[in-house]
């Protein structure tokens, strides 16, 4: 069962199983009381940052052209620019970005 705290769009995105158990309980082991859309977005710019870490080879031999990588932005930020293009400025990685 789905717990109502989790936003619907955030519940389509993680995949059954167990592949975020250890990352979601460092987390909470740092922040018992994090919100639910906090952990989802904090498990989204790991995602991000481990794919951007896995093609920023193709993403320096190409000198930028290829190996980008880019996550939706949520449609509730889709007109908040500073909101919307917070996420790829956390990563910490050149080739991340919003889509």
């Amino acid at each position: 069962m789905v717990s109502p705290a989790i936003p619907p769009s955030s519940t389509k995105q993680l995949p059954a199983g167990t592949a975020y158990d250890d990352a979601l309980r460092l987390l909470l082991l740092t922040d018992p009381d994090r919100e639910a859309q906090t952990l989802f977005e904090s498990l989204e710019i790991q995602d991000l940052q481990m794919a951007a870490d896995i093609l920023r080879p193709v993403y320096d031999q190409t000198e930028g052209a290829d190996g980008f990588v880019s996550i939706e932005v949520s449609p509730r930020l889709a007109y908040d620019t500073p909101q919307a293009s917070r996420k790829p400025n956390v990563c910490g990685r050149p080739s991340t970005g919003p889509i």
